[in-house]
């Protein structure tokens, strides 16, 4: 009968082992999730966080209208190459200077949901504006400056790529001041995961 008490009392705690090693597993998938997120967030590589969060929180974020302005602004036979280049490095302060001291709370994991207490700072760059009026003004001095060299172009694409390849970096300077301006705020988060075909995915993000 010891024996017997002996052996079953083996195989609960060895039930139970493999059980809380089971979800450590999983709380560190999920950490890691959440760590890959906001790495891919600061690097500006949307199409990996289009893949570790759901539209909802994408939009929610604001980095699907952010990700949409920049999207206009890739197009080489409209605005040239110097134009593209300096919007990427452009696009490549904002995305890094979204979020910082990311720090990854609690973590609790119950069948395919889990949730991830977050905490950090974040900026809201909702409220630049591509076309604004300090932007706009520069744009307009310089064509009154260069009028006479415009005239001797024989096509809109020709005066276009002239155009933004002499003014996108002081353009883009206007724009970075614009950032400095932009405060970080303090915010703590709750992110709800959920398994899809065995991955963890954002699918709520808590304020």
């Amino acid at each position: 009968m010891k024996k017997l008490w002996k052996f079953m009392l083996v195989l609960v705690l060895s039930v139970a082992m493999i059980g809380c090693s089971s979800k450590d597993d999983e709380s560190a998938t999920v950490k890691k999730q959440v760590n890959s997120f906001f790495t891919a967030l600061q690097k500006g590589d949307t199409d990996k966080v289009q893949k570790l969060c759901s539209a909802s929180v994408s939009k929610q974020l604001g980095l699907t209208a952010l990700d949409q302005q920049f999207e206009q602004f890739t197009d080489t036979e409209t605005y040239g190459e110097t134009f593209i280049k300096e919007a990427n490095k452009f696009k490549e302060d904002v995305f890094s200077s979204l979020f910082e001291n990311i720090k990854i709370g609690k973590i609790t994991v119950k069948d395919d949901k889990a949730t991830v207490v977050v905490s950090g700072k974040a900026k809201d760059y909702n409220g630049i504006n591509f076309d604004s009026s300090e932007v706009e003004t520069l744009v307009q001095n310089y064509i009154n400056e260069h009028m006479s060299e415009f005239a001797g172009m024989t096509s809109q694409k020709e005066m276009t790529v002239k155009l933004f390849d002499d003014v996108s970096k002081d353009m883009f300077d206007v724009l970075k001041n614009q950032l400095k301006d932009v405060k970080s705020t303090s915010f703590k988060s709750k992110l709800t995961l959920s398994k899809i075909d065995d991955k963890w995915k954002i699918t709520e993000m808590d304020n």
